[in-house]
């Protein structure tokens, strides 16, 4: 019997006319100019769900006429997210036979709402749902004299055997398994996991050769989809996706396979992906913390996180009254989630109710035999836990001295078969001695309430989980806004949770084109170092993927040269910068995405640099012919008190919606990095925040340029030596800027960075001033000693000089 699943009308479609779309990909290869969103060909492919007009909209993004823009053309989100895929798996290098993402991996994606990260829980519910309904379907035509199904045969010891010889298939670049196609049990199980990771993208589908490729996404007849999918999953085998260097740990993948999916932003990345029961099938949580700290909201927001799983909320209040608990449930439902088709109205899942007697825990015990008797009359849609059980709070048994009871007691709730929340105040659990009984242990925090000048924290504290892998530790939690309940896990586990993906190399392969030209609004020109000059070779190599370092002292327009890096695409290697003019751009592969991070100007001061008064755009397309028009989009930052786990959460996060809609950032600026002492007073304390940042960057397909700005503090800038006075712009040490830590952090910004660029102001004796780019550093090539100067009013290079041309102005002019 099948499992139903959430999504279940909407997913089997998508997934047919996923495979329809992958097929073409298959057939058009590598041609780069039909491989694009643009193909009417490859939009056809979804035009069956042209009649799921009732399904999300994120979904069904760009496929209607309602949801085009003004000015501008919107293409299907779910054909981007198959290109993209379709792209990274062609990137796999192997020797022999065809690479394929996995139809479900696109689906897993497709059914994620790309700003709210949170709802990737209930893509995971429903797509390992239908890959569990799929192979079980399989397995049992394949062995129609078992008597066991393959999920429930399936084991934690099976994915640790999976992993273990997957791994090692990895280490030597294999396909794996070897036992391909065979029907035993064993195989069977390998598939579970070798599916389940290349839903997660993780690992993508090995053919022996295309047309095993084309056979297994080729669909015979819509009505008859999912048998034929189910027929074919043991087909392909499995190769390590580029972006990975190695699998996740076991234990994660285990809390994925068998845990409840935690659909609340940041908890998936505490809860390793799941909240895993018990051998019973229960779980029991305590969760304590001081009178006013959220204790009622967290456990009110893990209900109605669950709710669309068909996970239904019995409610016991031993405070609260009921209709004081149903307004805080209704005030933590956000506008979004009503939105969503499988959102719950509150009646259908939660059932409140107030015990009016002073219990006792003889009472108590009664009592939870009642749940008992009403959660085996509740019938349940999902195959996790059948229900989710509050008790609030166990202050009333705060003199209670019969461990032995209380023992017994929680051993009766795990046997509930559900997640049982006893909610006690602070010291409540530990004077019970529930903190070693419970399976899971959470104690809620304030930080900062008693100090004038600082913002409050709201800490989650995760001490114990035993059934299970969890990112232990102390974590930030937040009640209000738009979003929800939602946690910012700790920096290391930020980084911990992205440690398994490879860090990029700089792409050689081609080159942005920033420095080699000059640009007089009238014609190109390019630029040779006397150097180079006889090897007509560019003048600077700029390679994508690679960390760029913009300084200098003042207001030189750095912002204006990081945005002109990051706007201007790459092109092929093996083209000359005098191609430029010849080659087409008007594919969207050539369109540039950038995510400004600022703590220095508003949005609109970006906006009109590049859309209007700077036209910095307008000049790049006049240079780029028919190149679309850049998408951006902005993270400013205010002086104040983020905290570090936020500050970086907020990042990654913007990164990963921008993937999931199917449009990947290409670059990021983070502009004024010395704001960053004496305005953000957590994030200067914090020495670890700006390594570990670079280091989760460098593990995304992307070019970063960061701007970082000195002041020079003295009182002789009125010097009548020009040579003099520059020496003082652009050489004297900052004394109280460096004591406060600016010089450690640039020094370790510079070490970090691919390319160094130092931007200055030159002042002559007339009173003139140039603004001059000189190139410290660079990757892979020698670095040329001229000088470009940079018009930052028109965002342009205007002229190329030696140094000695500068050093000659300066003694004409003094």
């Amino acid at each position: 019997m099948e499992n139903k699943f959430i999504y279940s009308d909407i997913a089997v479609p998508v997934l047919a006319c996923i495979n329809k779309a992958l097929l073409k990909c298959i057939r058009i290869g590598e041609n780069i100019n039909e491989l694009r969103p643009e193909n009417p060909d490859l939009i056809e492919c979804f035009n069956p769900l042209l009649s799921q007009k009732n399904a999300d909209r994120h979904i069904l993004e760009g496929l209607f006429s309602s949801h085009q823009k003004r000015g501008e053309k919107v293409f299907p989100r779910i054909l981007n997210l198959t290109i993209n895929a379709f792209k990274d798996a062609q990137e796999v290098n192997v020797k022999s036979g065809y690479v394929l993402p996995s139809p479900l991996h696109i689906l897993y994606y497709v059914l994620i709402v790309p700003e709210h990260s949170q709802t990737a829980g209930y893509s995971l519910a429903a797509c390992r749902t239908l890959l569990f309904n799929a192979l079980e379907k399989n397995y049992s035509q394949n062995n129609p004299a078992s008597d066991e199904t393959l999920i429930g045969a399936f084991n934690e010891e099976d994915v640790s055997d999976a992993t273990d010889s997957l791994s090692r298939h990895i280490r030597i670049q294999a396909r794996w398994p070897r036992d391909a196609k065979a029907t035993s049990s064993k195989s069977y199980k390998n598939m579970i996991v070798g599916h389940f990771l290349a839903m997660k993208g993780i690992t993508h589908l090995w053919f022996a050769n295309k047309i095993e490729a084309e056979n297994f996404v080729t669909i015979d007849e819509i009505e008859s989809f999912s048998e034929e999918f189910s027929g074919r999953l043991l087909m392909p085998r499995f190769r390590i996706s580029n972006k990975y260097d190695e699998l996740p740990d076991t234990g994660e993948l285990v809390n994925q396979l068998y845990g409840i999916p935690l659909p609340i932003k940041g908890a998936d990345v505490v809860f390793f992906g799941g909240m895993k029961p018990a051998s019973s099938g229960g779980l029991v949580i305590g969760l304590s913390g001081q009178a006013g700290i959220g204790k009622t909201s967290f456990a009110l927001a893990l209900a109605n996180s669950l709710a669309p799983l068909g996970v239904h909320c019995f409610y016991l209040s031993l405070e609260e009254d009921i209709s004081d608990i149903r307004k805080r449930l209704l005030s933590l439902q956000t506008p979004f989630e009503k939105t969503l088709s499988i959102y719950q109205k509150t009646d259908k899942w939660f059932f409140p109710f107030k015990s009016d007697l002073t219990l006792d825990l003889k009472d108590f015990y009664k009592l939870i035999n009642k749940f008992k008797d009403q959660l085996e009359s509740e019938k349940t849609v999902n195959q996790y836990y059948q229900s989710i059980i509050v008790i609030d709070n166990l202050n009333e048994f705060w003199d209670s001295k019969d461990y032995a009871l209380i023992e017994n007691l929680v051993d009766n709730l795990r046997k509930l078969k559900s997640i049982v929340i006893l909610v006690g105040g602070e010291g409540v659990l530990e004077k019970l001695k529930l903190e070693y009984l419970v399976d899971t242990g959470v104690k809620l925090l304030h930080k900062g309430l008693d100090k004038k000048g600082e913002k409050p924290l709201r800490l989650f504290n995760l001490y114990k989980t035993r059934q299970q892998m969890s990112r232990q530790g102390t974590h930030i939690f937040h009640l209000s806004g738009q979003d929800g309940f939602r946690i910012s896990p700790q920096i290391p586990s930020q980084m911990d949770r992205k440690e398994k993906l490879k860090r990029y190399l700089h792409d050689e392969n081609s080159i942005i084109h920033a420095l080699n030209y000059l640009n007089d609004d009238r014609k190109l020109e390019k630029i040779y170092s006397k150097e180079i000059e006889q090897k007509k070779g560019p003048f600077f190599k700029i390679f994508p993927r690679t960390h760029i370092l913009v300084h200098g002292y003042g207001s030189t327009g750095k912002a204006g040269f990081a945005l002109k890096l990051l706007l201007t695409p790459p092109i092929e290697s093996h083209h000359l910068t005098c191609d430029i003019c010849n080659i087409d751009f008007s594919s969207s592969v050539y369109r540039r995405k950038i995510l400004i991070i600022s703590f220095l100007y508003p949005q609109k001061y970006y906006h009109d640099l590049i859309f209007e008064k700077g036209e910095l755009s307008k000049k790049i397309n006049s240079s780029y012919q028919s190149l679309p028009d850049p998408l951006v989009e902005y993270l400013i930052f205010y002086p104040g008190f983020i905290s570090p786990e936020d500050f970086i959460n907020k990042i990654t996060r913007k990164i990963d919606e921008a993937t999931l809609e199917g449009h990947p950032f290409t670059g990021i600026l983070i502009d004024g990095l010395h704001n960053v002492f004496l305005q953000f007073v957590k994030l200067q304390e914090n020495d670890m925040v700006w390594p570990l940042l670079y280091n989760i960057l460098a593990r995304y397909d992307l070019t970063v340029v960061s701007t970082f700005t000195n002041f020079a503090l003295n009182d002789k800038l009125l010097d009548n030596e020009p040579q003099s006075r520059n020496q003082m712009v652009n050489q004297s040490p900052d004394h109280l800027l460096m004591q406060k830590g600016m010089a450690p952090f640039l020094h370790a910004l510079v070490k970090a960075s691919d390319y160094y660029f130092f931007l200055e102001q030159m002042i002559f004796n007339d009173g003139e001033r140039k603004y001059l780019l000189s190139i410290k550093g660079g990757i892979g090539q020698s670095v040329p000693t001229n000088l470009l100067e940079w018009d930052r009013q028109r965002s342009v290079f205007i002229k190329n000089y030696s140094y000695n041309d500068v050093i000659e102005m300066l003694e004409s002019k003094s």
